[in-house]
């Protein structure tokens, strides 16, 4: 029940309706018409707009998030009640300290292609978010994977041998690069890279271990490439030959990745620069796992002496990242905090597994109906910018029973009257948005028919923040802004949009871990005993985990204060 449960949600928990424009509220018990159903597999809902993506890591709207999650499973996905279930993954164990997460994949799992999926995918799928030359928007939904956002910034390493204090495998932090510090420099990919590397022949991209003349892509003698990762690593499979292989990236056009044999890299144009490197934290260090609180508190307060290396001393490679493939089966994720949410970072499109032999040959344009490769339910057949997107069951899919679709049409309607309109005229089955105007909802509601609502409308929790970015160029005094802050009374806004939103002063809605009662804690799925950090809130499924006692930040009196600190003082 699972997968049709998500799916049939999308059908249900969104039917969202607005007046016809010149036209009196039905009279009937549902607002949209209901038409001869000659197709009763083949859903119809009018989208929110256009997908900007239809590749998980790259995807971050509602409007494709929707689709993505219909095409590409992940280890874990939500059931009705909001709690994450068993996905691609057959099951998981948590560490005591919470965490550890080890995920075990089902041996059912197939691309459309009718290749297997594996833990290596996953691993794949880890490594090519958070790698710097894809510039997913989803990097950061991953924050609390070790060593995540310094293998983003190129600024992890891995000793490749000893070097005073430190041992070969040591992963270390850059702290600067020919004496100038990292912050100096204009970019990170302006820096000497270790990565960075040349061939003086011609290098032919391919699969993992295949022949130089099943090359899709060739790069001509001394173009610069970049090491992305090594076959056998912690994130990628051994090469069959037993030859070490490395995965590089030309960004040549819109750039292609590809395999080739790491002998052929016969020219590595940083190994004599300069940099200053430091071992990161035990908590940082993947590995690092049968530790203490007590001993992870102590070595924050160690001495981690700085050390001048060569580039031909480093390697920015995935071995930074708290990712570890077992087996074809079996995968392993470390968190450098206790993580108890980590379930539901699981089930997030940053972790739902791409092919890597689909998206190496044209990283940018593999998700059309032409090239793309999924794992979910529903697999792409149309995409029709501006107009519709249609998916199709997958014949591949390993859980084919709980699939009650043969058909989704997604129409791409911006405008969300004109969404709701082509709902009234039986047009599609649902309006999934939650952006309607605000004044629709009290007739949807049935104020305006003796409180009788629509049986078709429904309202549902949805986890959303809305806030105001101010121009900081144009208000650079930073007193002025909070002034701004404490002058808006965000318990108003509700009685204008109507949509039962909640006043707040913090991005994340929800009380802190640390605050909520056993009861709570247990509502959330959360253990008994307040093991987390208390900064983090819980994102469950109870009341209590999605609002919480949030703070409103309305204050006419504080505000004034700050005004009056705001002139003539310094930004």
């Amino acid at each position: 029940m699972r997968r049709r449960r998500r799916l049939c949600s999308l059908a249900s928990a969104a039917l969202f309706a607005a007046l016809p424009g010149g036209c009196g509220l039905p009279d009937t018990p549902y607002f949209g018409h209901v038409l001869e159903v000659k197709e009763p597999r083949h859903l119809r809902y009018c989208n929110q707009g256009e997908p900007e993506e239809l590749d998980p890591t790259m995807a971050t709207t509602s409007v494709a998030v929707r689709l993505v999650h219909q095409m590409f499973d992940g280890l874990v996905v939500y059931d009705l009640d909001g709690k994450p279930v068993p996905g691609l993954a057959s099951g998981f164990t948590t560490s005591a300290d919470l965490r550890t997460f080890t995920f075990t994949l089902r041996d059912q799992a197939r691309w459309s292609s009718g290749r297997a999926l594996d833990a290596y995918d996953v691993g794949y799928q880890v490594m090519r978010v958070l790698h710097p030359t894809t510039a997913s928007g989803n990097a950061s939904n991953t924050p609390t994977i070790k060593g995540a956002s310094g293998f983003t910034a190129r600024r992890l390493a891995v000793l490749t041998r000893a070097v005073g204090p430190y041992a070969a495998g040591q992963v270390v932090e850059l702290d600067a690069i020919e004496g100038r510090e990292l912050a100096d420099w204009k970019s990170a990919s302006a820096r000497p890279s270790p990565s960075g590397r040349k061939a003086s022949a011609a290098l032919r991209l391919r699969d993992l271990g295949a022949a130089a003349a099943d090359a899709y892509a060739e790069v001509p003698p001394g173009g610069a490439v970049e090491v992305v990762a090594e076959s056998g690593s912690n994130v990628m499979p051994p090469a069959a030959d037993g030859q070490p292989w490395s995965y590089v990236f030309w960004g040549q056009g819109e750039g292609v990745y590809g395999w080739v044999p790491r002998a052929e890299l016969d020219v590595r144009p940083w190994d004599g620069a300069r940099f200053t490197v430091r071992r990161v934290t035990l908590r940082e260090t993947p590995g690092a796992v049968q530790v203490s609180a007590d001993e992870l508190a102590a070595d924050e307060l160690a001495a981690r002496p700085l050390v001048e290396v060569a580039g031909r001393d480093l390697a920015l490679a995935t071995e930074v990242l708290g990712v570890r493939v077992l087996d074809r089966r079996t995968i392993v994720f470390e968190n450098a905090y206790p993580t108890p949410y980590f379930p539901h970072l699981a089930a997030n499109r940053a972790l739902r597994p791409t092919p890597i032999e689909a998206v190496s040959r044209r990283p940018r344009r593999w998700a059309t109906p032409a090239h793309i490769v999924t794992s979910g339910p529903m697999h792409l057949s149309v995409w029709e910018e501006r107009d519709r997107v249609e998916l199709v069951r997958s014949p591949t899919y390993w859980n084919p029973g709980e699939v009650k679709l043969d058909k989704l049409t997604a129409y791409s309607l911006d405008d969300a009257a004109a969404a709701a309109n082509t709902y009234y005229a039986g047009r599609c089955d649902a309006v999934a948005t939650n952006q309607l105007p605000g004044s629709y909802l009290p007739a949807l509601r049935g104020e305006q028919r003796g409180g009788r609502a629509y049986l078709d409308f429904h309202v549902r929790p949805f986890l959303s923040t809305y806030f105001v970015l101010l121009n900081t160029d144009k208000l650079r005094n930073r007193h002025l802004r909070r002034a701004l802050n404490f002058a808006i009374d965000r318990t108003r806004i509700p009685r204008f949009t109507h949509g039962g939103e909640h006043p707040t002063a913090q991005v994340t809605p929800g009380a802190a871990i640390s605050t909520l009662s056993a009861a709570d804690r247990a509502l959330c799925g959360l253990p008994p005993a307040p093991t987390a950090p208390p900064a983090p809130t819980a994102p469950g499924a109870g009341q209590a985990c999605q609002l919480g006692r949030a703070r409103r930040g309305h204050d006419h009196g504080a505000g004034r204060a700050v005004l009056r600190r705001a002139a003539g003082a310094r930004p």
